[in-house]
C-alpha cells in the first residue's frame, strides 16, 4: 500500500475491522472516508430507527462458550428465542458446539431448541455479502467467535487494543455481518427490523453502529451466574517489557501535565491510554473509596477535606 497515493476500499465498517485497526497503529495510515459517493451508495448504519435490539443474557454476564455450556444456558437462550418467534420467520446464527462445566466441547443445545421453529432458517455464521436472506426482518445472531489466546495476543500487539477489546472486536463483526444479511440492506425498504443478540456488550456495541437503533433490554428470564472479572492487566499486551518500561518514565515524567490534560492532543490520547495501566493509578484506586473520581481526567475529589487542598491530583 505505502507505493499507492491513493487507496480507495470498498468495505462495510471497515473502520472497525481489526485490519483497519492494524494498518493505522502499525503503519500509521490515514484512512478516511471516501468523500465521492454518489446516490447509488446506501448507508444502512442511518437506518437503526427501524431497528430494535434485545439481549438474552443477564446484565453482567457476558456471552462464551464455557458460559454457553454451564447451567443449560444454551438450552435457555434457545428455548426463549423459539417462543418469542415460534410463528416468525427468522434466520440465525449459532456454535456448533459449545464446552461443558469439565472444559469438554459437546453439540450446541441451542440449536436444538432453535430446530423446533418451523420458521426458523440457520446460516451460517461467516456469511459476508450473501443477499439470500434480505426479505428476512427477523434475525438472532448467536453465534460467539473465539480465537485462539495466542492470534489475540499477536492481533493486540499489531493493533494496539487490549485483550478485552480485540476479543470484542471479533464478535461484533460477526454479529454485525449477520445482522446485515437482513432486510435492513434492501435500499428503500422501511421495515422494522428485530435483532436479538446474546449479551448486552454486543447489543450495545451493535446500538452505536446502527444510529439511532433502540436496545429493548432482556428477552426472557435466562439464569446463569455472573462473569467474573479477571485480573488486571499490568502492562498493555501490545508493548514489550521493555517498551513498557520505557513508556513508564514517560508517563511518569508526564504525569502532571497528562492528569491536567495540558499535554498536546496526541500525546494527551497516550497518556489516557496507558495511565490505567501504571503502578501510580492503580495505588490510588485504593484510596478512591473516599473520593469522587471524575471519570477521564483521573482527578479526584477529597470526600472529607477542609483545607484549601480539595482537589488533588491522583
Amino acid at each position: 500500500l505505502m507505493r499507492f497515493a491513493e487507496v480507495v476500499l470498498i468495505a462495510g465498517l471497515f473502520e472497525k475491522t481489526l485490519t483497519s485497526l492494524i494498518w493505522e497503529h502499525t503503519f500509521n495510515l490515514d484512512i478516511q472516508p471516501f468523500e465521492h459517493i454518489t446516490e447509488w451508495w446506501q448507508n444502512i448504519h442511518l437506518e437503526g430507527a427501524r431497528m430494535t435490539i434485545r439481549f438474552l443474557l443477564p446484565i453482567g454476564v457476558d456471552a462464551s462458550v464455557t458460559k454457553l455450556g454451564a447451567y443449560n444456558v444454551a438450552e435457555q437462550c434457545g428455548a426463549t428465542v423459539y417462543a418469542h418467534w415460534r410463528n416468525e420467520e427468522f434466520i440465525h446464527t449459532s456454535n456448533k458446539t459449545v464446552r461443558d462445566p469439565n472444559g469438554k466441547s459437546i453439540a450446541n443445545p441451542m440449536r436444538k431448541a432453535l430446530r423446533e421453529a418451523a420458521n426458523g432458517l440457520c446460516i451460517k455464521p461467516i456469511s459476508h455479502g450473501l443477499n439470500e436472506y434480505d426479505h428476512y426482518q427477523k434475525v438472532a445472531a448467536l453465534a460467539i467467535t473465539q480465537p485462539d489466546n495466542r492470534q489475540v495476543s499477536r492481533v493486540a500487539q499489531l493493533s494496539g487494543l487490549t485483550i478485552q477489546e480485540v476479543r470484542r472486536t471479533f464478535r461484533i463483526m460477526s454479529v454485525y455481518q449477520t445482522v446485515c444479511r437482513t432486510e435492513i440492506r434492501v435500499k428503500g425498504s422501511t421495515a422494522p427490523i428485530e435483532v436479538i443478540v446474546l449479551d448486552k456488550a454486543a447489543a450495545m456495541e451493535l446500538a452505536e453502529i446502527f444510529e439511532g437503533s433502540t436496545v429493548a433490554g432482556q428477552l426472557g428470564d435466562v439464569q446463569c451466574p455472573p462473569s467474573k472479572e479477571g485480573p488486571k492487566m499490568t502492562r498493555p499486551t501490545w508493548m514489550s517489557p521493555v517498551e513498557w518500561r520505557a513508556e513508564s518514565t514517560w508517563l511518569k515524567n508526564n504525569r502532571a501535565a497528562g492528569l491536567a490534560g495540558t499535554l498536546k492532543p496526541k500525546q494527551q490520547a497516550r497518556f489516557k491510554k496507558h495511565y490505567p495501566f501504571s503502578k501510580h493509578w492503580r495505588d490510588n484506586q485504593a484510596l478512591s473509596i473516599a473520593f469522587d473520581i471524575v471519570p477521564g481526567g483521573y482527578v479526584t475529589t477529597a470526600a472529607n477535606t477542609t483545607n484549601n487542598h480539595n482537589n488533588e491530583v491522583a
